[in-house]
């Protein structure tokens, strides 16, 4: 029996790869771009940006200005806004835009016509999977300047262990008990240079599948040698 002919070859591995892609197109995460936005001092989602999001939901999140999600047209609410802070539960890339805490009490809000100087009350909510209670205090005194007058600040406790000592979060604010008690801000590791360059470009064509073979081999160690590890 002849082996098959190289255009074979060819072609199963064009239909392979155009498998890999649709699955990953469809199951996968669309990657993130992030931007360094000066006016918070933080990389935050690019503005404009969309992202659809199935590890925790089937829902797609367009990243407004500053990066906060969920913002009408993309912009801040010029009225007294009632701010929420914290994880993934308050960043909600788990639903669609419309459904967010924040969004759900602007819709509540106006039902119960809730006004603050004879305007409106609006929801904005400011979260990041895996922010702790205290993470969401270092971000305050930044991006208070940036979202204009706020008629209440509230902070989302996900977890108990969000507000005990000596839990250690890699980059991730921290609670210290010693040598006294102290709160320590975190240390956020920029995206790479290549990842700069490479994530719109994933995100437009939905290689999701790709970024993840990438971020597996960035962390891939080998060992060519025998003995315990």
């Amino acid at each position: 029996m002849s082996a098959p002919p190289l255009r074979h070859w060819l072609l199963g591995l064009a239909l392979s790869i155009c498998a890999a892609w649709a699955a990953g197109a469809i199951f996968l995460n669309t990657v993130q771009p992030l931007v360094f936005d000066p006016q918070v001092r933080r990389w935050v989602p690019e503005p404009g940006t969309a992202q659809r999001t199935h590890t925790e939901g089937w829902a797609t999140a367009l990243a407004g200005v500053h990066g906060i999600r969920g913002l009408p047209g993309g912009k801040l609410p010029e009225g007294a806004k009632v701010v929420f802070w914290g994880d993934s539960y308050v960043e909600g890339v788990q639903v669609n835009d419309a459904e967010r805490i924040p969004q759900a009490f602007t819709r509540l809000a106006a039902d119960a016509g809730l006004t603050l100087a004879g305007q409106g009350l609006c929801g904005v909510g400011i979260g990041t999977g895996g922010d702790s209670l205290i993470d969401s205090l270092f971000k305050l005194p930044d991006y208070a300047p940036a979202l204009g007058p706020v008629a209440l600040h509230v902070f989302f406790l996900g977890k108990l262990t969000d507000v005990l000592p000596d839990i250690q979060r890699l980059d991730r604010a921290n609670f210290r008990s010693l040598p006294e008690p102290a709160l320590v801000p975190a240390s956020p590791l920029p995206p790479s240079p290549a990842a700069q360059r490479l994530a719109s470009a994933f995100n437009r064509l939905e290689l999701g599948g790709v970024y993840e073979l990438y971020r597996k081999a960035g962390a891939l160690a080998l060992r060519l040698r025998p003995g315990p590890a």
